[in-house]
């Protein structure tokens, strides 16, 4: 389940939904079934989806299908989180799983830079499908999906790190012999896919390794690396740049002509930072109606959960994410559910690959606080 959530093989499932992932989904309903556990994540997603399906149907037109996709993958979410809480999985697996999904994506990346640099830019079976040097999906559907599949990969492993030691871990032990093949694997991919989304989620990751006691040797090496970006020429870092800097400015129409990409992410946290408490829509949405085409240039909209099913939808939806896959508020899970999932648990693989590896990480971070782990 985690991994079929975390890649999307186009030439198998296509761009869209992939009915290898609605079947996997629809059979866990028999594993779910087996696994009669009556957790945290069944009232969660019951209360989830119950505020989505009630905000909807007070508006003229409902989506019955969007409200059923969303179904599908709350009960798959329940079925992961019943599985790995009887302990199906090992601490010792998940390690090597996110270790192993990493490395897979930096060796499919590879294998695409190799076939684009000979003049092949399409070739289904390795995820090439009208790709050019700098914007390659390696095992999913876009950079920007890669981008937060392998940066949520990478804080997973990093708090695995963590939870081995018992202590937060130096910039250093990312370096070890153990561990430098996916450390420099994932800078690799993070340089060259071409993705700002994945530098900006970079930047996030390594505010875990600024601390006072560390900061003198760390945040030198942020700014050397920050410099060499700056004047090597990478167009990724540029436009992680440009759209900081376009936002800066609060000018809606700047950072969409900045970076386009960027402004579908930017412009919506913006609009709902200045929600109208005052207004019905703002708690109850605007319906999970279907988007027109180029609806991405819509200045007004506001994130996804806010726009279809308003503060409502947001407060339920927290309530699963803390409830059961974030352990703390103050983390960097946190800042990753804000600005890289724009606070919205949607209907997508990208935010249930993101909500497995947290789910994990927090059941093996109970695990170690009760004695219980090692």
């Amino acid at each position: 389940m985690f991994m079929a959530m975390s890649v999307q093989l186009v030439a198998i499932e296509g761009m869209q939904i992939s009915f290898i992932k609605v079947g996997l989904l629809a059979a866990s309903l028999l594993v779910f079934f087996r696994v009669p556990y009556m957790s945290k994540a069944v009232w969660a997603c019951v209360v989830y989806w119950l505020a989505c399906f009630l905000t909807a149907i007070l508006h003229d037109h409902v989506r019955f299908s969007t409200l059923g996709y969303l179904g599908l993958f709350l009960a798959g979410y329940i079925t992961f989180y019943n599985l790995v809480h009887v302990g199906t999985i090992t601490f010792v697996q998940f390690k090597k799983l996110l270790r192993f999904l990493l490395l897979a994506y930096v060796l499919v990346l590879c294998v695409q830079q190799v076939f684009v640099l000979v003049g092949i830019h399409t070739f289904p079976l390795f995820n090439l499908h009208g790709s050019t040097l700098n914007k390659l999906p390696s095992l999913a559907c876009e950079p920007s999906h890669t981008a937060r599949i392998i940066t949520a990969a990478m804080l997973g492993y990093v708090r695995c790190l963590e939870i081995e030691r018992g202590e937060k871990i130096p910039l250093s032990v990312l370096f070890e012999k153990e561990n430098r093949l996916v450390t420099i694997g994932f800078l690799w991919m993070i340089l060259t896919m071409g993705s700002g989304t994945g530098m900006i989620a970079t930047a996030i990751l390594a505010l875990y390794f600024v601390r006072l006691r560390t900061a003198v040797y760390v945040l030198p090496v942020f700014v050397a690396l920050f410099f060499l970006l700056q004047y090597s020429g990478n167009k990724q870092f540029e436009r992680a740049l440009a759209a900081i800097e376009a936002t800066l400015t609060g000018d809606y129409q700047k950072i969409q002509q900045t970076d386009s990409s960027a402004s579908t992410r930017i412009v919506p946290l913006l609009n709902t930072l200045k929600i109208d408490l005052d207004k019905k829509e703002s708690w109850i949405g605007e319906g999970n109606k279907e988007y027109k085409k180029n609806s991405w240039a819509d200045l007004t909209m506001k994130t996804p959960v806010i726009e279809q099913y308003g503060l409502i939808g947001l407060l339920a939806s927290l309530f699963l994410l803390y409830l059961c896959a974030i352990h703390r508020f103050f983390s960097l899970e946190t800042i990753y559910f804000v600005l890289i999932a724009l606070l919205t648990i949607a209907n997508g693989y990208v935010t249930w690959s993101m909500m497995y590896v947290f789910t994990l990480v927090k059941y093996f971070q109970e695990q170690k606080e009760k004695g219980q782990l090692f």
